[in-house]
């Protein structure tokens, strides 16, 4: 006897595959029986319904003696195919498959849950999302070529997560709006849940099994199944990540705020009802719908701050280890926390994307960077006013990305805005000042002041070095650029100095084989060429290439810069 279980979130088309087997290889069976399972303990009268439609002869009156007659028939004359649709009742198989186990029937589940006991014997089969090319070939069913192309077609399966219920509601839509253009329907589906189409859209048209024909209503039913509030606050404010993108479970455990501990057996139940993926992911109209849970972003504001924090001390430990990797699990989710949060004009937004545009800006994307610090300047300098020592630290940001980007007049404007507000929170002699006052010297150094970049670069050591010691790597810092100024200066032998005395610094903070310590010993390369000593400069610059390539991508500009070293030695 094989029984099997077709399982998956709403709106997979579960029944329509087992309305299909029915069809195609119901002739195989003495008889196909349906029994809609949707409410619970509803299994004796839905046997005695599949009875009274088999035309028995004295069929008795009451359901015990129904369900007894119907039994006999299915196991005397078999086989059988039971189809038991929407069997959600994972803690009565047992009872179930006593009562209908015999080698003349054959079970045939439809569920959204997943978590079928081995012990069943029941072989599952978990159904997924509609392939691209599958969503456009059912889309063709009600759109033909002559009125949209497959790139319109492709980007509506695309925005509706290739789900087949949507894909269907959609389809009857459009195929009764011929007007209505495929893009024009896309711009109104922004929040596709509420849409008319994807609620019941033509109600009369049901669907043949009864099923619901609402998005909403097929979501609402697994969400019903959820009790436990942990569970429920896992699911909303997963509601918020990227969409069919794994989710670590750093942010798994970061949603749970500090009830971490039941995190798996929470994760098991919405991955068993189907809320979620395995992985796990979540799908983006099932996002939709958790997020249309949390109308008050009751939710929303304390995992975006938990979010703001798990970020800041990724970027943290990133600058620690050198391993810029550790931040892209959670690039995406990142993003979308912080999209949401803004959309929310929740302050915690601001904190995401100064994070975001620190870690894009290693990653060399100085474009994507500048957008970034751009948006978390806009929300900062909203909710704490023009000058704030916080809106000081994203004007900094943004003038160093301005920097990079080649724009060193905005860049120097910047940094002399960031100073002038820090000097007046904090006073001349505070760490905070003598970033401001080492950026700036960067930036008059790029635009030719080399005097000027010298004395910034020395007030700055001078601070730093009163309040950190001689031997912190922020004083490493100040004196490698204290070096590259002095080498412009034409002091070699004080940049070597400089240099040298960097190196030692990061190499007893970092260790030997860390980023900061590779652009120490490429910038002693450098002044190292310069005094002739090419033998020494091609040591230094093969061991900084050799750091940055592993930890770095291939293409960012430090390996760049560092092989054109060698290349010109």
């Amino acid at each position: 006897m094989v029984n099997q279980a077709v399982t998956g979130m709403g709106g997979l088309g579960k029944t329509q595959l087992a309305v299909e087997f029915a069809y195609q290889y119901g002739y195989r069976f003495q008889g196909v029986h349906w029994l809609d399972m949707r409410e619970a303990g509803t299994l004796e009268s839905q046997v005695a319904l599949c009875g009274s439609k088999m035309g028995f002869p004295n069929y008795p009156p009451t359901q015990p003696e129904q369900v007894a007659v119907t039994l006999n028939e299915w196991k005397q004359n078999g086989p059988r195919l039971l189809i038991l649709d929407n069997f959600e009742e994972v803690e009565a198989a047992n009872d179930v498959f006593s009562n209908l186990g015999h080698s003349n029937l054959r079970l045939l589940i439809t569920s959204r849950r997943a978590d079928w006991s081995p012990a069943l014997g029941l072989s599952r089969v978990p159904l997924d999302e509609f392939s691209p090319d599958e969503s456009l070939a059912f889309l063709r069913n009600y759109i033909p070529k002559e009125r949209e192309s497959d790139d319109e077609l492709e980007k509506l399966a695309k925005h509706l997560g290739y789900l087949p219920l949507a894909l269907e509601l959609a389809g009857r839509y459009l195929e009764k709006q011929p007007r209505l253009t495929t893009t024009a329907y896309l711009a109104q589906l922004g929040q596709a849940l509420e849409h008319r189409s994807m609620q019941n859209w033509k109600a009369e048209q049901k669907s043949l099994t009864g099923h619901d024909l609402s998005l909403l209503q097929t979501f609402a039913r697994s969400w019903e199944e959820v009790q436990d509030p942990t569970t429920q606050q896992l699911f909303i404010r997963l509601g918020y990540c990227a969409p069919n993108t794994l989710i670590p479970y750093e942010v798994l455990e970061t949603a749970l705020g500090d009830n971490k501990e039941p995190c798996d057996e929470c994760l098991s139940t919405l991955t068993d009802l189907g809320l979620l993926k395995s992985g796990p992911s979540i799908h983006p109209l099932l996002a939709q719908f958790a997020r249309r849970l949390d109308t008050e972003h009751t939710h929303l504001k304390p995992f975006s701050e938990a979010f703001g924090e798990l970020v800041k001390s990724t970027n943290r430990t990133e600058g620690q280890t050198g391993d810029y990797s550790l931040f892209a699990p959670l690039l995406l989710h990142a993003r979308a926390v912080a999209e949401y949060a803004e959309m929310a004009a929740l302050e915690p937004a601001g904190t995401l994307w100064n994070e975001l545009g620190y870690h894009i800006k290693v990653l060399a994307d100085f474009a994507g960077a500048r957008a970034a610090y751009e948006r978390a300047l806009r929300i900062f300098e909203k909710a704490l006013g023009e000058d704030h020592p916080n809106v000081a630290t994203l004007v900094n940001n943004l003038g160093m990305v301005l920097q990079d980007l080649g724009d060193h007049a905005r860049a120097k404007a910047a940094y002399e805005r960031a100073l002038r507000i820090d000097e007046a929170a904090f006073g001349p002699g505070h760490p905070k000042v003598a970033i401001r006052i080492n950026n700036l010297g960067n930036v008059l150094q790029d635009l030719g002041d080399y005097v000027g970049a010298k004395a910034a670069f020395e007030r700055a050591l001078k601070i730093d070095e009163a309040v950190f010691g001689p031997d912190h790597p922020r004083v490493a810092i100040r004196i490698n650029n204290l070096g590259n100024v002095l080498q412009a200066l034409g002091d070699h032998a004080g940049a070597k100095a400089a240099f040298e005395r960097a190196l030692k610094i990061d190499e007893a903070t970092f260790g030997p084989d860390h980023p900061k310590v590779a652009t120490d010993i490429n910038n002693l390369g450098n002044v190292l060429s310069d005094l002739g000593d090419h033998a020494g400069a091609k040591a230094a610059f093969e061991r900084a290439l050799k750091i940055f390539e592993k930890f770095l991508p291939p293409d960012h500009p430090n390996i760049k810069i560092v092989r054109n070293n060698l290349e010109s030695l």
